[in-house]
Formats: structure tokens, C-alpha cells, sequence
């Protein structure tokens, strides 16, 4: 299972309408010397106190490789203070830019889940769709810089999505 950047073209853009995710944009990734992997929010909190400028919160927005669901990411990108915006924080991939619609979002100590946009009608990925949802529900009921223990019944959840990944991708379409 591997997600990528998506390119802005129309069916995107309409795609994200009819989920009330309006005027998308294509955003520049520029890592700064001050920023982290995966610390978006500290990241453009820091340059926003140190340059000037805003956070800007919403989300980007990933693809599935194969087309089964769009992945809504909670982010923060950065308007500088001459209004140009930018996504300061390194990507794991070397994305160059990103698809990033805006939403008002507030991160304080806790993850913010994610949002799946099902692309197809299939009903493995429809639950693993669910499965992953789940996973981010538990995974936002920590407190930031905490363990987790699992319960049984979350250990069952993460179970059954591993499972089915395996059968969407390794089963399913050889």
C-alpha cells in the first residue's frame, strides 16, 4: 500500500468538491533548516515566531497508488510574510510539492485523524477504508510523545487491517 502526491487536474478538484474540499492548491515543499519530519505543526509554529507569517491548517492530499481512496492528512503549511505559502516540513518521499486544500484545524496535543475518500466501490476497500479510520481514532487517543498500549480489541482492529491489505494487494490481483 503506497500513497502519493496527486496531480491538481479537474476530476481531482471535483472529486474533492463533492466532498466539501474546495480550491485545492498546489504547494511548494521547501524544508528549512529549523524543520523536523513529520512535525509540521511545531515546524511552521516555530518559523511563524522566529520570520513572521501564518499557519495555515488543512490538509494534503495523497492518492492510493491504485486509484482505491484519497488520504486527507491533517497539516499545517506556512504563509510568509510576503503571503506566499509554502510547506517547510521535509517529506518522507522528496515530494517537490504537495495538493493541500485548507481546513480549520487545531493541533494542541493530540493527533488529528485523517479522511479516506473511497474512489471505488470494492468492498475490501471499503472496510480496510473503515479499518484505517479506526486505526487513526486510536492512534489520535494519545497524547502526543506517549505510549500506546493496546487493548485487545485494538490490537484486533490493527490485526484485521493488516490482513486486509494483504488480500487487496497480494491476493486479490495477481
Amino acid at each position: 500500500m503506497k500513497e502519493v502526491t496527486p496531480k491538481l487536474i479537474p476530476e481531482l478538484v471535483t472529486e474533492l468538491a463533492n466532498h466539501d474540499y474546495r480550491d485545492p492548491v498546489e504547494v511548494k515543499v521547501v524544508p528549512h533548516t529549523i524543520s523536523n519530519r513529520n512535525e509540521c505543526w511545531e515546524n511552521v509554529r516555530r518559523l511563524v515566531r522566529d520570520e513572521g507569517g501564518e499557519l495555515v491548517s488543512g490538509r494534503i492530499v495523497w492518492t492510493e497508488t491504485r486509484g482505491y481512496w484519497l488520504h486527507l492528512e491533517a497539516h499545517a503549511v506556512w504563509r510568509r510574510p510576503d503571503r506566499e505559502i509554502i510547506d517547510p516540513t521535509p517529506k518522507d518521499d522528496g515530494e517537490e510539492t504537495i495538493v493541500f486544500v485548507a481546513e480549520d484545524l487545531e493541533f494542541v496535543d493530540r493527533m488529528i485523524p485523517s479522511r479516506y475518500l473511497a474512489t471505488t466501490d470494492n468492498p475490501d476497500v471499503l472496510r480496510l477504508i473503515e479499518l484505517l479510520i479506526k486505526v487513526q481514532e486510536i492512534q489520535a487517543s494519545v497524547p502526543a510523545g506517549e505510549e500506546k498500549r493496546f487493548t485487545a480489541s485494538e490490537i484486533e482492529v490493527i490485526r484485521n487491517k493488516d490482513n486486509l491489505i494483504k488480500r487487496i494487494y497480494f491476493t486479490q490481483n495477481r
